[in-house]
């Protein structure tokens, strides 16, 4: 509706934001992943992109696994693949499940 402030003519709109982030949380959670790049940019963004080609949510993280997995938590994100020079050696990632703490491998 409109209102005034201080002699202004404004128009405001009210949505419960409450209820948005949960659904945008649900969103999240089903399909996303955080990739860790542990000084394998590249690498990490090959495979960011071959995630989001079947449909997956994607953000890559360069840096510090700790202050990653902060993110990860704080996002609500899931799945957390981390890509070293290992595992770009394998061509084998491990997905780290952020609530059962299981790791599982994924071959690219």
């Amino acid at each position: 509706g409109s209102f005034m402030f201080n002699g202004i003519q404004s128009t405001g709109i009210g949505i419960g934001l409450d209820r948005l982030s949960e659904v945008a949380k649900l969103e999240a959670e089903k399909d996303s992943f955080l990739i860790i790049s542990l000084e394998q940019d590249e690498k990490a963004i090959e495979l960011a992109q071959k995630l989001r080609s079947k449909g997956k949510n994607v953000v890559v993280l360069y840096g510090k696994p700790s202050k990653a997995l902060e993110y990860a938590n704080s996002y609500g994100i899931k799945k957390v693949i981390f890509v070293g020079a290992d595992e770009v050696k394998a061509k084998k990632f491990k997905v780290k499940d952020m609530d059962s703490g299981t790791e599982t491998i994924l071959k690219i």
